[in-house]
């Protein structure tokens, strides 16, 4: 399962399926409509932490 926090506050849970301890990968950005003509990303003080692995 991935958990995502910002400040303090769960804001996105997900199941994640397949893998067994190794993050494939990770992204934090913006997904957005080609409409959109600007949009700005902050990623200050992020941090990927495994807690748990398969036996």
């Amino acid at each position: 399962m991935a958990k995502v926090w910002v400040d303090s506050t769960l804001v996105s849970t997900a199941n994640v399926s397949g893998g067994c301890g190794v993050l494939e990968q990770a992204h934090f950005g913006l997904y957005a409509s080609p409409t959109l003509s600007s949009g700005s990303i902050y990623n200050d003080d992020l941090r990927i932490q495994e807690v748990s692995v398969c036996p």
